[in-house]
């Protein structure tokens, strides 16, 4: 019976403490429209780093572009708040606000 001494399990078909292979993307989602990543395939964990604050700041997201989830109300944001979003496959994204910037965003595959 193996025992917690035994050794490290090889993941992904590699050697023994790697890690798999996760992609990652760049979106360039704008304030106002609703839009899907390039890989629809899987789920992703999306990044927008605030680097602008601004007013009347939302994000919602859904599996059509109507994005009728919403995840943050209308708020205030402040420059260098990270927000992190878990999107399904094939679903849209979709943050609107006033002033407000998102120059970061970035999307990796879960």
């Amino acid at each position: 019976m193996p025992t917690p001494s035994d050794g490290v399990i090889a993941a992904y078909g590699g050697a023994s403490n790697t890690g798999g292979n996760a992609p990652v993307l760049t979106p360039a989602f704008v304030s106002g429209t609703a839009a899907q990543l390039a890989d629809t395939s899987r789920d992703y964990n999306v990044y927008l780093a605030c680097t602008t604050s601004g007013t009347a700041t939302s994000i919602a997201i859904g599996p059509t572009s109507a994005v009728a989830n919403t995840i943050l109300p209308s708020s205030a944001v402040t420059a260098g708040v990270v927000y992190k979003i878990m999107l399904p496959a094939g679903w849209f994204y979709k943050w609107t606000g006033t002033t407000t910037a998102f120059a970061t965003q970035t999307a990796i595959g879960c």
